[in-house]
């Protein structure tokens, strides 16, 4: 999370305990681009081993991923930009998964109200192996998955989709 105060701003890192609604854990990083580190003491901290821990792109990098598995808990995170080269793999796998008509585990949901519309549907294929030297960085990546939200405003319609793994 990232706020402004005046012409200062604070980033911050949490841990969250999704099941009973408790932040377990809330820092501010020491400045612009140390939530990485500020995230990886969290996790040092924490007894994560067969928890499910989620975190968005900007903690898409290898060694936190591996960290994670190391310490026996299992990750979903969100890629994007920062990390070209995986991003555009997952692209490319979904691609060929829909061209050769490979079985895609989906699951979609509608939500309406206060003037908004919106269908997600989300799609899973098995990871990726056909990059060996991107699979060589991301050993631990075992499923992708893509979330593709239409959303509807008055008249007004947007698609966008998320790559996840």
């Amino acid at each position: 999370m990232a706020s402004k105060l005046g012409d200062k701003s604070f980033h911050s890192v949490g841990g969250y305990y999704i099941n009973s609604g408790l932040a377990l854990y809330q820092d501010l990083s020491s400045g612009n681009g140390k939530e990485i580190e500020t995230g990886k003491t969290l996790l040092n901290m924490l007894k994560i081993d067969n928890a499910l821990i989620t975190l968005d792109a900007l903690h898409a990098q290898p060694e936190t991923l591996e960290a994670i598995i190391s310490r026996k808990a299992d990750y979903v995170v969100q890629v994007k930009g920062n990390q070209k080269h995986l991003y555009q793999a997952i692209q490319e796998q979904f691609s060929k998964a829909h061209a050769s008509n490979v079985e895609t585990a989906s699951f979609t949901t509608t939500n309406k109200g206060h003037g908004l519309e919106e269908v997600r549907t989300t799609f899973q294929i098995p990871s990726f192996v056909a990059n060996e030297e991107l699979y060589k960085k991301w050993p631990s990546i075992q499923t992708i998955i893509a979330v593709e939200r239409h959303r509807k405003i008055k008249s007004k319609t947007t698609i966008d989709t998320r790559g996840l793994h």
